[in-house]
Formats: structure tokens, sequence, C-alpha cells
């Protein structure tokens, strides 16, 4: 692991975005003074956690931010982001780049993020515990870092051999056991009032509940009772509604077979009603075409009355022409003129007498039709009195209301269920299917039609009864003016002489015609006959198929009406046993809850051979209760206070036995921390004397434990360089002490290599020998361990691999700019 890329933004001088990447061998960070080159030292400081402003070279946590220059405005936050190459898995986290960052708005807020997810410090500090470095470890190490050490106190130089140890992630975990530790006695401590508190509360009740002991039989009695009563009546429940489904199948049966009968002999009805329109209206067309021949047969009867009646006349002339008589004139103009007036009153009579036979057809037709409404209007009728549309919608209620109850849904049994939810579909079927209300509509409008029509056939009637009258007037006329004529012919034939043969060539033209007319008008006549006589063949007879099938329909119909009342009549019991089913359910619920109802035992105070009644099992419920409602609440609360009691004993046995594992745990982490900080407190020892002397030219350095009054171990530093006693670093001089310090570190890294170490301006207080030693023990380090060494030292920048210069921009802020040293040729550096 190394630090692969250091990214800073709005950070102390660092007022823009930089990206550094140093390599992972030794890098070195150069520029004038004020350039900012420790802040880069700052910048990994702060990411990993550091809180202390001192440390951080500011005043207030605010000075991180970027204040702004001349030509550069002040930032609104900080930011560092530190990337490590984590392919080796020494970070304990499934990534081969990990990215740490740190984040402070000028608002105060902050924040930390681990691979763009927000973390707690806390995490991030185990983390990196666990990885060898964090804010209080070697990572970091400056000047003043190395002159701390010198004057800190045994107990404070410490915790720098803590992580040079590797056992800060042990101690970080033996402060949360111990913060359990503390947290579980004072949890048992809380436990043990609370059950001072209970015990003699719970001696109390219990000796309140022991006087409750005279009631169990009574109990017992009860819970006999009731299970009784539940077997009986569920069995008996269950038996009738047995019965009643099998009854109500076979109607529902019969019900169906009517169903389907009422179908078909509606379809034949409606088929037979097309039948007859279709007859009706081939009616219509021979009544049309007999009232046009009708007409026509007047027409021609009018003509032939005037060719008669010219005929007749002209005979009476013949016989009176040439007398002069006064008396055969006036016979000839009265002949005349009655001959013209009958045939006037011929051809009225026609006319009327086709107007009656047109109205009759038209009467005939309307009958037809009302027959044909009135039929469906009884059907109509008979349907909305078979009609159950709300009892229907009420027994599906029932069922919803049976369903919805409680949990019956989840706790009925699956037959059950199934039939109860079968026979909603049906009621809301039914409910569908029945078209009373509609037909309501329906009757109002076959009712308004039957009116209209029974009125029209008033008017006809009406008149067809005033042209009869007028038809019988003309007839007595034509009778009256007949014998009239008769008369006027025989006194001329008695006055009248033989005809003289006159103009005989018109007579034969005029009864040519009258015999044509005359056989014309018996062709009119004996089409009309055959008209006729099709109409009575085909009219509808009065007792003919569509009124069988009327009256089948009827038959059928209140046989339906029967046995719907019967159905309905078994669903409603069905529906009592439903609900008496729900109610003995709910009783259960009530009186055994989730538990199994206890098998049926003999009764003390009843008869085991009759059925318990409800009645009883109410007495017996009346009883208990005058027996003792106070004593109920003290055997209540003794059984709660026991449960609690015993409850709460558990959970301090438990947390004892968790106090027990913590504090062995805890004891093997001390026994593990003393016995890894012992070796490893060796090991650096040994290569903090054998680096000292390589440094000093030869002499002598020691790391020595030391215990104070209150039990706390401590670290002293004694050396003696070459030709001097054993000393305290601090009677050492500054460039000794910095080579003391140098050799620690050395010596450190020696046995628990940091992945990476930032030196800044170590070497500050070393003249040229020293330096060069310096670079030599740089080189060793840097074999484990990647260095970025901050520095103003040729020696120290000889041995970089790397130079990363910081310098101010144009804009006032700082900048980095990095450049390899491979190419170069070292000597001539050197020189």
């Amino acid at each position: 692991m190394y630090l692969k890329k250091l990214e800073l933004a709005g950070f102390k001088s660092f007022g823009g975005r930089i990206v550094v990447s140093p390599g992972p061998h030794i890098v070195g960070v150069v520029g004038p003074n004020g350039s900012g080159k420790s802040n880069i030292a700052d910048a990994v400081r702060w990411v990993l956690g550091e809180q202390s402003n001192k440390l951080l070279r500011m005043t207030k946590s605010e000075d991180i931010i970027f204040a702004g220059t001349d030509k550069k405005p002040k930032s609104s936050m900080a930011e560092v982001i530190l990337t490590l190459d984590n392919h080796d898995g020494a970070m304990p986290l499934d990534w081969e780049e990990v990215e740490i960052s740190r984040r402070l708005y000028r608002s105060g807020d902050s924040e930390y993020l681990l691979n763009g997810k927000r973390t707690k410090l806390s995490d991030l500090h185990e983390i990196l515990a666990q990885s060898g470095f964090g804010q209080n470890s070697y990572s970091v190490i400056g000047q003043g870092m190395i002159d701390r050490l010198i004057i800190s106190t045994p107990a404070e130089r410490k915790l720098l051999f803590d992580d040079a140890s590797g056992i800060r992630r042990y101690e970080l975990r033996r402060d949360s056991d111990r913060k359990k530790l503390t947290q579980a006695q004072e949890n048992i401590i809380a436990l043990e009032i609370t059950l001072a508190e209970l015990r003699p509360q719970y001696k109390q009740a219990a000796a309140e509940a022991d006087r409750l002991n005279a009631r169990n039989q009574l109990e017992t009695d009860l819970l006999s009772a009731r299970a009784h009563y539940i077997h009986a009546s569920t069995q008996e429940n269950d038996e009738q509604t047995k019965r009643l489904s099998v009854r109500l199948a076979a109607k529902q049966k019969e019900l169906s077979r009517l169903e389907n009968e009422i179908a078909t002999l509606k379809k034949q009805r409606t088929e037979e009603q097309k039948n007859r329109e279709s007859i009706y209206e081939d009616h219509n067309q021979m009544l049309a075409e007999i009232q046009q021949l009708t007409t026509e047969r007047t027409t021609l009867g009018d003509a032939l009355a005037r060719l008669r009646a010219s005929s007749e006349l002209q005979d009476t002339a013949r016989q009176l022409e040439g007398d002069k008589d006064s008396q055969h004139a006036k016979l000839s103009r009265e002949l005349r003129d009655g001959a013209k007036s009958l045939g006037l009153l011929q051809a009225k009579l026609e006319k009327t007498q086709s107007v009656v036979a047109g109205f009759e057809t038209s009467i005939q037709v309307i009958n037809a039709d009302l027959k044909s409404l009135n039929a469906t209007l009884g059907e109509h009728r008979r349907e909305i009195g078979r009609g159950q549309k709300r009892e229907y919608l009420n027994h599906a209620m029932g069922l919803l209301n049976l369903l919805a109850r409680g949990d019956n849904i989840a706790t009925m049994e699956k037959k059950d269920r199934d039939l109860a939810l079968h026979k909603l579909r049906r009621m809301l079927r039914l409910a569908i299917e029945d078209r009373s209300d509609i037909l309501t509509g329906e009757i109002a409008k076959l009712q308004n039609k039957i009116t209209r029509l029974m009125g029209r056939r008033e008017d006809l009637v009406e008149q067809q009864n005033r042209d009869i009258i007028r038809e019988r007037s003309i007839e007595l006329d034509i009778g009256f003016l007949e014998d009239h004529l008769a008369d006027l012919r025989k006194e001329a034939k008695t006055l009248g002489n033989t005809t003289n043969g006159q103009d005989m060539a018109s007579s034969r033209a005029t009864k040519t015609e009258i015999s044509r007319l005359t056989k014309q008008i018996k062709g009119v006549e004996s089409r009309i006959d055959v008209l006729q006589s099709k109409l009575k063949v085909s009219s509808p007879k009065e007792h003919d198929s569509l009124a069988e099938l009327e009256s089948k329909l009827d038959a059928r119909a209140d046989q339906r009406l029967t046995i719907g009342n019967e159905v309905s009549q078994l669903t409603q019991q069905l529906a009592a046993l439903q609900f008496k089913s729900s109610e003995l359910i709910d009783k259960q619920q009530l009186w055994f809850g989730a538990t199994q109802i206890p098998s049926t035992t003999p009764v003390r105070r009843l008869d085991s051979r009759r059925t318990v009644k409800l009645e009883q099992i109410l007495e017996l419920e009346a009883e208990l209760r005058m027996s003792s409602e106070l004593n109920n609440t003290s055997k209540i609360l003794a059984a709660d206070l026991q449960s609690r009691i015993a409850e709460l004993e558990h959970q301090k046995e438990d947390l004892g036995q968790a106090k027990a594992d913590i504090e062995k745990l805890l004891g093997d982490l001390d026994r593990k921390i003393r016995d890894t900080f012992t070796k490893q407190f060796s090991n650096i020892n040994k290569h903090f004397n054998s680096f000292a002397a390589k440094l000093f030219d030869g002499g002598h350095a020691e790391l020595l434990l030391s215990t104070d009054e209150s039990g706390t171990y401590g670290i002293d530093i004694v050396a003696s360089p070459k030709g001097k006693r054993l000393t305290q670093l601090s009677a050492l001089s500054g460039g000794e002490r910095a080579l003391a310090g140098i050799a620690l570190l050395a010596a450190i890294m020696a046995v628990n290599p940091s992945p990476f170490v930032i030196l800044d301006e170590v070497d500050a207080a070393l003249d040229e020998a020293n330096s060069l030693k310096y670079a030599d023990i740089l080189r060793h380090i840097a074999r484990h361990t990647q260095l970025i060494v901050i520095t103003h030292n040729h020696e120290t920048m000889k041995v970089a691999d790397q130079l990363i210069g910081i310098t101010s921009g144009v804009d006032g802020s700082a900048i980095a700019i990095s450049a390899g040293l491979e190419q170069f040729d070292t000597a001539r550096l050197r020189s």
C-alpha cells in the first residue's frame, strides 16, 4: 500500500484544485519559504482526522479554508482527497483503491467520505488503526514532533509506541469493550434494584391469589360446559347445513331446468311473433289490394249505373216518342230523373261500403296488435311478480357481513369459505339478471302504446258506425227509388206503344258497353273474393300456437316463482345457519382464544347426558363473576409479576454471562496488548541502538520502560554519542537530538513499517555530514515505506526519485509542479 494521489481544493494556501501524484519510493517536496510546502503535511494530517488546530498551525477551524488573494476570491469550502493503492489488501476493504475525503464548509458543516460514501470519524479511525497509521501515529512527522517526543513525558511518549508496536487497534477494541462492560454493570445494578422492588409486591399478590383455589372447580365446570356447547352446537349446525345444502342444490337444479325451458319457450314465442308479424304484413298488403280493387269496382259501378240509366232513358224515350200528351211527357221526365238519381245512390252506396270495409280491416289489425301487446304486458307483469332483486341483494349483504366479521375469512374452513363465496357470487348474479326494475319502465311504455291504440280503435269504430248508418240510409233511399221507378215503368208501359226501331244502333252500342263493364266488374269481384278467401285461410286462429306458448310460459313462470320462493327460503335458512356458525366461532374465540377446544368432560353441576344450553353457561359465568372480582385482579397481577420477575432474572443472568464474556475478552486483549507491545518494543529497541550507532559513528542508544506511582507505564529514551556517557535526550545538542529522533523513526519503520511517512523538514538542523547519513537512512527506510520528504536540504533532494515543487501562481495561490528524476545523472546533480 502507498499514497497514490493527494488532491487539494481550497485548502489553506491552495486556492485552486491541485493534484499531487507521488511515486511509491522517495518523493521530495521543495520550494521557497512561505510557498506552502508544509501545507501538504497538514493536508494529510487533516484528512486522516486530526482535530487539533495547534498541530494544523491555525487558530480556528475556518483558517483551513483558502482566504483569497488580491486576484483570487476566497473559497467556500476546503476539501482534501487522499487516494491509497490497496492492491495488496493491507487495508481491510474490498477495494484496490481507497479514497478518503474530508470537507469543511464556511457554515461550519463538515463530512468524511470513504470511496464517495459518508462515514463516521470513529469508523474511519478504526480502519486506519487496522492499517497501521492514523492521525495520532507516525505517518506525518515534523521537526517539532521530534522535539516534542524528546521533551514529552514517558506516558505521552507511549502513544507513539502504541501505534508503532501495532497494538492501537487492540486498544480501540479494548476501550469499546470496557464501555460495554460498564454498561452491562449498570444494567445489572438497575435490574437488581427493580427486582428488589418487585419481589415484595409479588409475595403480597401471590398470597391473595392463593385464595382463588376455591374457584378452580367452578372454572373447570365453566370450561367444560363451554366445550360441550361448542361441540354440540357446531355438530348440529353442520348437520342442518348439510341437509339444507342438499335440498337447495336440488331446487337450484330444478330452477335451472325451468329457466332453460322458459328461455326455450320465449325463443319459440319470439319466432311465432315474428311469423305473425309476417302474416300481418301479408294481410295488410292483401287488404290494400282489396281496397284498391273495391275503389276500382266502385268506379266501374258508377260508369255502369250511368250507362244503364241512359239505356233505360233511351228505352222509355222511344216508347214515348211522338207522344205529345202531357202525361207521357211528365212520365218521361220522371223516369229520366229517377234513373239518374238511382245511379248516383248506387255509386254512393258502393263507396260507403268500401269505406266501411276499410275501417273493419284497420280495426282487425289494431285488435291483433293489442292482443300481442297485452300478451307481452302480461309476461312482464308476471316476471316482475317473480322478481326478488331486493331479497338477492339483502342475502348478498348478509354473506358479506359474515365474511367481514373479525378474521372469519382467514379462520373459516376452506369448504365453508368456498360455499359462502359461491353463494355470494350467485346472489349477485341473480340480482344483476333480475330485470324487474327495467321491466317497470317497459310496462309503462307498453301501457301508453296500448292506450293510444285503444283510442285509435274507438275513433275508427265511431267512424265505422256513422258510415254504417249512412249505408243503411242510402239502401232505404235506393229501395224507395227503385219501387217508384218500377211504378213509373209500369204506368209508361200501359200508356206506351211499341218501339219504332229508331236509333237501334246507338242502343246496341250502349248495351255492348254495359256488357263489357259488367264483365270487368265481375273480374274485379272475383279477384276480391280470391283475396278475401286467402285472408280467411291465413288469419291466425283464436286458439293457435302463440296462445299455447303463452299458456306454457305462464305455467312455467308460476312453477319458477314457487321454486324460487323455496330457494329463497332455503338460502335464508342457510344464511341463518352461517350466521349462527359465525356466532359460534366468535364465542369460541372469546372463550378459548387461539388455544384448541379441550375435550369434553362431565360437568359436575350439570347432567352430562343432556345438551348444555347457553343459559346454563351464562349462569356459571355470573356465579364466577360474583365469587371475587378483586381476587381476579390479584391473580392476574401475581402472574404478571411472576412472569416479569422471571424475565428480569433471565435478563440478569444473561447480563452476568455477557459481563463474564467481556471480562474474559478484556483479559485476553490485555495479554495480547502486553505480549505484542513487549515483543515489538524489544525489536524497536534493538533497531534503535543499531541505527543510533550508525548515525553517531558509534555510541549507544536505548529505550527504557518506566512505571509511575499509578501503575501506568511510560517510555524513557537515553543515548550516548561516541565518546559521551549515556544520558537523556534532552541533554544532547540539537543536531544529536535530531539524529536520535531519526534513528528512532528508522527503528520503528524497520519493525512496523507504515504505508507511507511524511517527513516535514526533519533534516533542518543537520549539517552536511549528518545530512549524508540522513540520506542513507532514507534509502534504508524507502525499501519498505513510501517517503514524502519536505526539505530544503540538497543532500536529501539527491536521494529523491521524484521532486514536487510548491510555488505561488499568478493569482497568488499555491500550485504544485512534479518532475521525475530517473532521467537525470545523479552524479551530475550532486556536483
